[in-house]
């Protein structure tokens, strides 16, 4: 931490090049609290996208495991070449939004960076999938837009598709099991 925090290298002397790295990582809520006053006097907090999320239905995961069903996204591949470039222009709307998006992070240089970047990719992304120039931008805006309420003071709900079902009709089987078993432990 101390590296991303001092900018430095752990040594005296401080890193002479430039390094670029994407570093994704997950925190409990507490946590995140607890060390967020040192962070910003530190200057860490300023050097990331801070997204918060929780899960509207988290017993969707725990179903999964026990009836041994992976959660399946609708996700499509798409192959990326090795000397792909991506134009990285913004509009005068865009820029709007992107600033609009990072009201509430803690720093705007570099979060606005990577949300650039993000937008450049999906706009690319949905291109590569067959739609229009129009339609791609609509398309990437949608997404962003999504992504964006995770990075607001309350962050967003995240929803498994037919999440709400599935907790439904987890809850009812665990309650005919609670039924059948009355000395079964409910977690529910």
């Amino acid at each position: 931490m101390t590296t991303i925090e001092r900018g430095t290298s752990g040594g005296r002397q401080p890193i002479q090049r430039l390094a670029r790295a994407l570093v994704l990582g997950a925190m409990t809520p507490d946590f995140y609290r607890e060390h967020l006053g040192a962070w910003r006097k530190g200057g860490f907090a300023r050097r990331f996208l801070w997204a918060v999320y929780q899960l509207k239905f988290p017993h969707v995961i725990v179903e999964s495991i026990l009836r041994e069903m992976p959660i399946v996204f609708n996700l499509r591949a798409i192959g990326v070449p090795a000397n792909l470039e991506i134009e990285m222009e913004l509009s005068q709307s865009d820029e709007i939004f992107l600033l609009d998006a990072l009201r509430y992070q803690e720093d705007l240089e570099v979060p606005l960076i990577l949300m650039k970047k993000i937008l450049a990719v999906l706009r690319w992304k949905y291109r590569q999938c067959g739609s229009t120039a129009a339609q791609s931008d609509d398309q990437a805006f949608e997404v962003l837009a999504e992504f964006a309420e995770s990075l607001g003071k309350e962050g967003a709900d995240l929803t498994i598709d037919d999440g709400e079902q599935r907790f439904l009709d987890f809850a009812k089987a665990a309650e005919l099991q609670q039924q059948q078993k009355p000395n079964v432990r409910r977690f529910l």
